[in-house]
């Protein structure tokens, strides 16, 4: 054989060769499981490319044409994992489940179903270098928040009289609404002195919360002392310069008759008032409410309202709602509608948990957006904090907060800072709210400690979810 056709045998095998790796893939690697999450990994071979190339050839008269296959492109393993337990009534995303992933969630934005406790299911679709699959995963909605115990300090009992554990605490459960409350130590009703008990609140999750309380067994219950603060000239609230906040009063009819054109000259730039509140045969408007409305109007004092409310289902709140914004009737404000809630003294007694409070104020403050008017959470620091703060897909957790705080060294966030219960003011006869208004955070993402708005659900339904078993 001559040297030419050696070298042009050479080539032809080597094509051969080429040709005979075509059409070979990996096989799929088995999907994998994490204990805190839910893994799925899947290997993915790109379909084969075939091309058509000239070979070198050896001497320029003997060109040697073949076909050769580019070798398969793999791509990347889908990886898919998902959280394995989510909090109960948090707000949450598929994107938010999805705990990492190569592959884009094409329904990221669709919340999940976090209102029970138990083991719950949902569709996740996704777009793997563009071939769009969809996986069920299941997730587990756990409550791992413990009770809120208060006393409230009278712990005086009459000897004689039977000790009822209820009337010396206030609890409630962000899930349970029957959590149970017992307590240890020695407490003889029927010898006085001053003794101390250990009292224990859990729920149905097997969460528990603990609290130390002294009880005083005496001959009779001494005077109750409200604390409202350190008396303070209305004056004192221009050294509050930090925010530079506006400076105003709260009222009611309570404080009967009010000189508006003298609370103007002593520098009053806002005021809120009552404009009524829930009693036994219902609601009842604040007799000085139409009166005061218009007198800060006249004398050029900015205007807010507040609604004392008792209500315990979303319908009770809904009416009084309604009720409101038929008084107020398009008329225009300055501030928020504020709601005004403090029943929490034997919380338990309601039968209701945190949640459903939440979504009292969700009715609230979604009746009244109806009407054209914006809400605000009213309480103290301690309730906004404890009370209001549960059920991430609630407005109570993005509504700007108007706080209670008597202590002038207080450094706590707010929209608006009531700071004194004592106030004196020149229009007013005898003690007034003194507060002050930063109105400079016109939005909830600029009052720290609250998160920004998130979209509520278009409809509350009247009945909370069921207690678990």
């Amino acid at each position: 054989m001559r040297k030419r056709d050696i070298v042009r045998a050479g080539a032809v095998l080597a094509a051969a060769a080429l040709l005979s790796s075509c059409g070979k893939t990996a096989a799929s690697a088995p999907s994998e499981t994490a204990s805190e999450t839910t893994t799925t990994v899947t290997e993915v071979t790109a379909p084969t490319e075939t091309t058509t190339t000239q070979a070198a050839a050896v001497e320029a008269d003997a060109p040697v044409v073949g076909e050769t296959t580019a070798a398969p492109k793999k791509t990347a393993k889908l990886k898919l994992e998902t959280k394995s337990e989510v909090d109960v009534f948090t707000r949450m995303t598929v994107g938010d489940l999805v705990s990492a992933s190569n592959a884009m969630i094409s329904n990221a934005d669709a919340t999940i179903d976090t209102s029970a406790l138990g083991e719950h299911e949902v569709n996740i679709i996704y777009d793997h270098e563009g071939d769009i699959q969809q996986q069920t995963v299941k997730y587990n909605v756990v409550d791992k928040t413990p009770p809120v115990l208060f006393n409230f300090g009278s712990n005086t009992l009459v000897r004689g009289n039977a000790f009822e554990l209820d009337n010396y605490i206030s609890y409630a459960d962000n899930y349970d609404r029957a959590p149970a409350a017992s307590y240890t130590g020695d407490l003889d009703p029927y010898t006085t002195g001053d003794y101390e008990i250990k009292v224990t609140v859990s729920d149905s999750s097997g969460n528990s919360t603990e609290l130390t309380i002294p009880i005083k067994v005496a001959e009779s219950v001494g005077e109750q002392v409200i604390d409202a603060g350190t008396e303070m000239d209305f004056s004192t609230l221009s050294n509050f310069t930090a925010g530079n906040p506006l400076k105003g009063i709260d009222v009611s009819e309570w404080q009967k008759e009010i000189d508006f054109a003298s609370l103007k000259g002593a520098g009053c730039e806002f005021c809120i008032m009552r404009a009524g509140y829930r009693g036994k045969d219902g609601i009842v408007e604040d007799p000085f409410f139409a009166r005061n409305l218009e007198g800060a109007k006249a004398a050029g004092i900015q205007r807010g309202v507040y609604f004392y409310s008792t209500a315990t289902t979303v319908d009770a709140a809904r009416e009084e709602a309604a009720w409101l914004a038929g008084k107020l009737g398009g008329e225009k404000l300055d501030l928020p509608v504020a709601f005004d809630w403090e029943n929490f003294v034997s919380f338990q007694e309601y039968g209701i948990n945190l949640n459903d409070l939440n979504r009292v104020y969700d009715a609230f403050a979604a009746e009244l957006e109806k009407n054209g008017y914006s809400t605000m959470l009213y309480g103290s620091s301690n309730f906004l904090d404890t009370f209001w703060n549960c059920g991430e897909s609630s407005p109570a957790r993005t509504a700007k907060c108007w706080v209670a705080n008597y202590d002038l060294s207080f450094e706590g966030n707010s929209y608006i800072w009531q700071c004194s219960g004592s106030g004196k003011i020149k229009g007013i006869e005898g003690t007034v709210d003194l507060d002050l208004w930063y109105q400079n955070a016109v939005n909830p993402a600029d009052v720290p400690n609250v998160e920004p708005p998130k979209p509520a659900d278009t409809e509350i339904p009247n009945e909370p979810p069921p207690t678990a078993e």
